[in-house]
């Protein structure tokens, strides 16, 4: 996200109003020097809520762009973000997490398409969308980079 800096008016639409765990770390602007600003290696994950899946390009209407976070293996398990450093290939079975650490909506969550769309799903749908993009684009449609 701070490579798009430049599109952004401020670093608070990088966080989503119902992820409360990581709202009081907001950031207050781009900059490196300042330690409250998102460029500062302290700050850049906690002041973010959202997956970035790296290889989502506009070529691949159906992939995921960006998302919320608490996505998990199952509905069960903590999210990849509370445990994952890198990118990561998500499997088509994973689930909006319902672990209490990283509970941010109530069985849904938010993603967007590389088309642009935007859009609350469920599990269930979850999960077909990620099985969409694995078969029309294969299987490295899926990498996602969770903030930590």
């Amino acid at each position: 996200f701070l490579s798009m800096s430049y599109e952004l008016v401020s670093p608070r639409i990088l966080l989503c109003p119902q992820d409360k765990a990581r709202f009081k770390d907001f950031a207050q602007d781009f900059s490196t020097t300042n330690s409250l600003g998102y460029a500062h290696p302290a700050k850049r994950d906690l002041a973010t809520s959202y997956f970035v899946n790296l290889s989502a390009d506009e070529v691949n209407p159906q992939s995921l762009l960006v998302g919320d976070r608490n996505i998990g293996p199952n509905a069960r398990a903590p999210a990849y973000s509370s445990a994952v450093q890198g990118a990561i290939q998500i499997g088509i079975n994973s689930a909006w997490s319902m672990h209490p650490s990283n509970l941010l909506h109530t069985n849904v969550g938010h993603y967007a398409l590389s088309d642009g769309g935007v859009q609350q799903v469920d599990t269930k749908k979850l999960q077909n969308q990620l099985k969409q993009a694995a078969d029309a684009y294969g299987t490295n449609a899926n990498w996602f980079l969770f903030p930590q």
